[in-house]
């Protein structure tokens, strides 16, 4: 940049002053994105006379100027974001984001100390430093989620910079940001009082496990019922939360209090945001639905659409939860013990990994037994480890660390169980495993590449069991957008550090045709059947294998290699 400076003044060009205007813009558009919020709704002061009267209120005790939107989306969060204008330097605009699942399972007040919280990232109370660090980061990170599908060329440089920039950036920047969570705490606390603040950090860390991993649980069940995900999906969730069990809620918050703040962590550790405003963990029995409460007569109708868009958001995923149950799962759960007595390892595996999906304690059990009867089998080894490890057992990370060091393709899944344990709990290892992941994450996607069309005419017919296989063809088959669907297996070689064929990884190659005017009816993408293939054909391999998803448009010819392959059909 010195250099075109020196020509604009001092040489007085036109060259000069023409590169200093793209220049600028181009530097002044990189360093700070301007981008849109995409989010569910976006709520008028008309709408919620209350609710903008509270965050006045609130916006006045804490300092916070400017414009400001408030929207829902339906995450178990809250979020404070700034917008710039031109050239994302000239205006700006805050935007509070509420999750209806928040709005659920906080009171008002609770609500209300969160909302203090994210305005604590925007107060004039505070060096601007540390708060200029957050945005940037919050808003490279919205930012570049949103480009990284563009057909702007600009657009997509900017998320591959991203790429880089943000680790790069996040690291940097950790300490300040760190400091920016406690000064938001602390206006949160003067603004509603340090009790009720720490009452709303204690639900919201408990009732957030309810979400993530509780009501996970419920919503499994109800698929092995349901084809169609239910209507009223949010107010099950509320039912969940009045009736959840109170020692299992007492065990997740003695968990998190256990935790403490790591230098990679964004937000700090529950006791020590706890510990510097001066309160201990309160966890009451306050009132549930702040919704009603803070959004009154527009809140039923906006539950009402929540409910529709979660409904249809999640239908695919609802409905291969509820195949992959009633072809794979089921039949090896009903197997009476003589039946089950009588099968291959492989079988009895596959049964035990079924147990401990539905029942984690009894499944740790059939996976122990069979352990012990086959010591020298690495696929039973792994899945033993990764269940010991799921449930806090140390023995776990012996076993897991064993079995990578012998068979390479089992790297990935154990770095990444691994990295996944010690995050909270050792930094030193969290660190270790998560470079190593890295590395094997690398390394899988490098024999992947190897697929191009001269290596995949060499590809076999699935090894997959046919229920794995009648999971997918249905799923195609009830799939407007699929017209067509083939499923190959390749076998290409995985390197290590120590050889570049150390092993060979296993590729499921699933291919489909998709019909571009079905998915313009069902306002898809062939990126978005890609995605949602390549999540369920996970979910039916193995650990140690890898999974690739191609589409062609029937529009379009088919690769050679595809000539002469049968096609899969849910009626063969």
């Amino acid at each position: 940049m010195l250099p075109i400076v020196f020509g604009v003044l001092w040489l007085n060009h036109p060259y000069f002053y023409g590169i200093a205007v793209v220049s600028g813009i181009l530097i002044i558009w990189m360093v700070r994105p301007r981008f849109h919020i995409d989010t569910e709704r976006e709520i008028a002061a008309s709408d919620a006379p209350l609710l903008f009267a509270e965050l006045d209120s609130l916006r006045q005790a804490i300092l916070v100027k400017g414009r400001m939107k408030v929207r829902l989306d339906a995450s178990f969060n809250a979020s404070a974001l700034e917008t710039r204008g031109l050239f994302g330097l000239i205006g700006s605009e805050c935007i509070l984001t509420l999750g209806v699942p928040l709005l659920l399972a906080l009171s008002r007040e609770q609500v209300l100390a969160v909302v203090a919280h994210e305005f604590g990232h925007f107060s004039r109370r505070h060096g601007r430093l540390g708060h200029w660090l957050y945005r940037t980061r919050i808003g490279w990170l919205t930012y570049a989620e949103q480009v990284r599908g563009s057909e702007v060329a600009l657009d997509r440089a900017a998320a591959v910079y991203a790429e880089w920039f943000i680790p790069y950036f996040t690291q940097k920047s950790f300490a300040h940001s760190q400091r920016c969570e406690y000064e938001a705490d602390a206006d949160a606390a003067m603004a509603v009082g340090s009790a009720q603040f720490a009452d709303a950090l204690t639900r919201v860390a408990v009732f957030g496990r309810v979400w993530s991993d509780g009501f996970v649980r419920i919503q499994a069940r109800l698929q092995e019922e349901l084809i169609d995900p239910p209507a009223d999906f949010y107010d099950r969730f509320v039912a969940a939360l009045r009736s959840w069990p109170a020692d299992e809620l007492n065990d997740w918050l003695r968990q998190d209090q256990q935790h403490r703040t790591q230098s990679h962590d964004t937000h700090p550790a529950l006791p020590d945001r706890l510990a510097a405003i001066g309160e201990e963990a309160r966890f009451t029995g306050a009132e549930f639905e702040s919704g009603s409460a803070l959004l009154g007569s527009a809140w039923p109708a906006l539950l009402t659409d929540f409910n529709e868009q979660w409904r249809v958001r999640n239908q695919w995923d609802w409905q291969f939860a509820h195949l992959r149950f009633i072809h794979v799962l089921r039949p090896l759960l009903n197997a009476d013990s003589a039946t089950v007595q009588s099968w291959s390892v492989a079988q009895r595996l596959a049964r035990a990994k079924a147990v401990y999906e539905t029942s984690p304690q009894d499944g740790v059990a059939e996976l122990a037994a069979l352990h012990a009867d086959n010591l020298g089998n690495a696929d039973v080894t792994l899945a033993y480890g990764l269940a010991l490890l799921d449930s806090e057992e140390l023995r776990g990370v012996s076993l897991l660390q064993e079995i990578a060091t012998a068979y390479p393709t089992m790297r990935l899944p154990v770095y990444a169980a691994l990295e996944k344990h010690f995050r909270c709990l050792d930094e030193t290892e969290y660190k270790r495993w998560a470079l190593q992941t890295e590395t094997a994450v690398q390394r899988r996607w490098d024999s992947v590449e190897l697929l191009n069309d001269d290596t995949l005419t060499q590809a076999v017919a699935t090894s997959l069991p046919r229920p794995a296989l009648q999971v997918i063809a249905e799923m195609a088959q009830r799939d407007q957008r699929v017209a067509k669907c083939w499923l190959l297996e390749s076998h290409q070689p995985l390197a290590t550090r120590a050889s570049k064929h150390a092993a060979d990884l296993t590729i499921h190659v699933l291919v489909l045709t998709v019909d571009p005017e079905k998915l313009e009816q069902n306002g898809s993408h062939a990126e978005a059947v890609q995605t949602a293939y390549w999540h369920g054909l996970k979910r039916l391999v193995e650990a140690d294998e890898e999974v690739i998803v191609r589409t062609y448009y029937t529009t379009e010819s088919l690769a050679s290699w595809l000539a002469g392959r049968a096609e899969l059909s849910a009626s063969r």
